[in-house]
């Protein structure tokens, strides 16, 4: 009995047949999305280190000989060891750090709020103090104190960050779950990821080029993110919170961790951190402190990012700064974490499109540097 499909090529209905085959597979394709949803971050994150790390496992399985499941499971080992431990081991100190930062800083407020002569005022510069002093003018005339409400909006910033730091420590259940997601999937990616890749490529109804063009961007998109933004931002916030360890900062690791966050945000950087935390420093009477970390901040921290970026990615997937940064910010407004990855690869994608649908348009009658008469 034979098993293959008829040819319905020639059938009176094509139409029909398309509208029907089509409306399922979307049907499938969306039943299927929900099923594997409470795993999709794992997933995404096992397809992020893969491509990234693709290098390490190719080197692994020519020092394998080709055996595919040695070299995928020397592969997932490694990163393990490099990634997901050290991951752990941040996330136990910064968890300890960010629940004791708020009881912290409450006790900080109210001894301001008890003490109605603490003032800052006299350490300012004098430009610095005029400026303040026309602040806290336009602020009273307002009806608003300023010294309450910035002491309002310091308790909730740092409630924020403490509520954040407890979220951590509750969904670390969560997180060895998505780990091990991860690694299962990372395994196969591995060692069936080329094969798969190829199978999905050519289900594309794109030309070949086309195809080529899109990949091309969306790869070298997502390892500039991971490679460049990640680790330079990764490496800035250790440095940061080195020079907050040896100025005798207290929370230096939640701190170091919010220098890295912030340098992955355009226009805001890891100055955001360190310069307050300078300035903090020199106010409060540590002078020394406070110098030493704006000179290490400005000279080393922020350095960084000039240097180590290009050496990463160099020219790949230099998108527009202005589509990066409000990819990078939609991109975590919309879907968390794991936005910082999906936002700029969607801005990569839908500027891999526009160029596409670019080429399809009729080309103009006219030259541009042809003239009617």
């Amino acid at each position: 009995m034979s098993t293959e499909f008829p040819d319905r090529r020639t059938d009176g209905s094509p139409l029909l047949f398309r509208i029907f085959f089509f409306g399922a597979f979307a049907f499938l394709l969306y039943q299927l999305l929900r099923i594997v949803a409470p795993f999709l971050e794992g997933i995404l994150v096992a397809i992020t280190l893969a491509l990234v790390f693709y290098p390490l496992h190719a080197k692994f399985l020519s020092l394998c000989r080709g055996r595919k499941n040695l070299a995928a499971g020397s592969s997932v080992v490694a990163l393990f060891l490099m990634v997901v431990v050290p991951i752990l081991f941040f996330l136990g100190m910064l968890g300890r750090q960010t629940a004791a930062l708020y009881p912290w800083i409450q006790t900080q407020v109210r001894e301001v709020r008890q003490d109605p002569r603490s003032t800052i005022e006299d350490k300012l510069p004098a430009p610095v103090k005029k400026v303040w002093e026309r602040v806290q003018t336009l602020m009273a005339e307002s009806g608003t104190d300023p010294r309450e409400a910035a002491l309002r909006m310091v308790e909730g910033v740092v409630g924020q960050a403490s509520t954040m730091g407890a979220a951590v420590v509750k969904n670390i259940f969560v997180f060895i779950f998505q780990t091990v997601i991860m690694i299962f999937t990372l395994f196969f990616i591995f060692r069936d990821g080329p094969r798969l890749a190829e199978r999905v490529v050519n289900l594309i109804p794109m030309e070949t080029a086309y195809k080529t063009h899109i990949l091309h961007r969306v790869t070298q998109t997502l390892t500039a993110v991971v490679r460049g933004m990640f680790l330079t931002a990764s490496v800035q916030g250790l440095l940061a919170g080195i020079g907050f360890l040896a100025a005798g900062v207290q929370f230096s690791v939640v701190l170091g961790f919010a220098t890295a966050f912030l340098a992955l945000i355009p226009f805001v950087g890891a100055a955001a951190v360190w310069g307050p935390v300078g300035i903090y420093l020199f106010l409060k009477g540590s002078a020394v402190q406070g110098i030493g970390i704006l000179l290490w901040g400005g000279l080393v921290v922020s350095m960084v990012d000039n240097f180590l970026r290009p050496f990463i990615i160099g020219e790949k997937a230099k998108l527009p700064v202005v589509f990066l940064f409000f990819g990078t910010l939609g991109g975590l407004q919309a879907y968390g974490p794991i936005g910082l990855l999906v936002g700029p690869l969607t801005v990569a994608t839908v500027l891999a499109f526009s160029k596409i649908y670019g080429e399809q348009l009729p080309q103009p009658l006219l030259k541009p540097d042809a003239h009617p008469h």
